[in-house]
């Protein structure tokens, strides 16, 4: 932004007594200094000028680089508010030499907050691939003989963040026309946040204290009626405000009624996906 640059006149002026410097209100704010100043500043132009001979406006600062008074009140010599000090001095009059707004400045946007991303990881498989036959009917075993839970891993916590939730969820069910509810495997909510992993063939007992349904984890079972399914998976951690929530309701009706609350609520969703063919009792 080019800003019109006051200079003084190079002939001496008799000193005015009292007056009154105003500082716009929204620049004062900025860098902390009294709306309005009593003080007299008691220079004549020839030395810094009432207002900076370096510039009123912009020059080389906010309001002034060159300052009030004989050699500025650190006025502005930073640079306006898109950029760091300005190159020249504001102090024993004079103009502000290279007082351009700086460069390398910039207003903050560089920083949003810091944390990672609020992820979802498990060493048995990666985001994606197929769910191994441990963690489906294929091999039995945990919930209803529809495989043992696989361990799970979360990171990038959002902040705020007062408990979890957990949910498996048969994605090719609950999002075809219409949907199955049946897809509503199984949750848990209610989990501290001082667990953010647990073990393979993790249960209700590893999630002290937390309300699970069907188990906590109800493995995929594609082909248990029609054969020749492959279905998507997706595993949910929901990052949640409050520590405690009282949901009713039991099964896989529950399980969604759950969904559907904590959902609407969480501060962040990590998701691991998976594919699953599996037949019961045919790894």
């Amino acid at each position: 932004m080019t800003h019109n640059s006051l200079t003084s006149s190079p002939s001496k002026r008799p000193k005015t007594g009292l007056s009154f410097v105003c500082v716009l209100a929204a620049g004062a704010a900025i860098l902390g200094l009294p709306a309005c100043s009593t003080e007299d500043p008691a220079v004549d132009t020839g030395t810094g000028g009432a207002v900076g001979a370096g510039g009123a406006v912009g020059s080389g600062g906010a309001v002034g680089s060159g300052g009030a008074g004989s050699g500025g009140a650190n006025v502005g010599t930073g640079g306006s508010a898109s950029g760091g000090a300005s190159g020249g001095s504001a102090s024993g009059g004079g103009s502000a030499t290279g007082g351009e707004t700086a460069s390398g400045g910039g207003d903050g946007t560089g920083g949003d907050g810091g944390g990672d991303e609020f992820t979802l990881t498990s060493t048995a498989f990666a985001d994606g691939a197929e769910i191994p036959s441990d963690h489906t009917c294929a091999g039995g075993g945990g919930q209803m003989n529809w495989g043992e839970a696989p361990p799970l891993e979360w990171t990038g916590v959002p902040a705020g963040t007062m408990s979890f939730a957990f949910f498996m969820i048969d994605d090719t069910l609950t999002t075809k026309t219409p949907p199955d509810n049946n897809g509503y495997h199984s949750g848990a909510w209610n989990i501290p946040t001082t667990i953010t992993e647990l073990p393979q063939g993790f249960g209700p007992s590893d999630l002290d204290g937390a309300t699970a349904l069907n188990g906590a984890y109800l493995g995929p079972c594609p082909n248990l009626i029609t054969q020749g399914n492959t279905d998507t998976y997706k595993l949910h951690v929901l990052a949640l405000p409050m520590a405690s929530y009282t949901i009713s309701g039991t099964g896989t009706a529950g399980v969604k009624t759950a969904w559907e609350t904590l959902k609407a609520v969480a501060l962040g969703d990590a998701v691991l996906s998976g594919t699953s063919d599996a037949v019961q009792g045919q790894p």
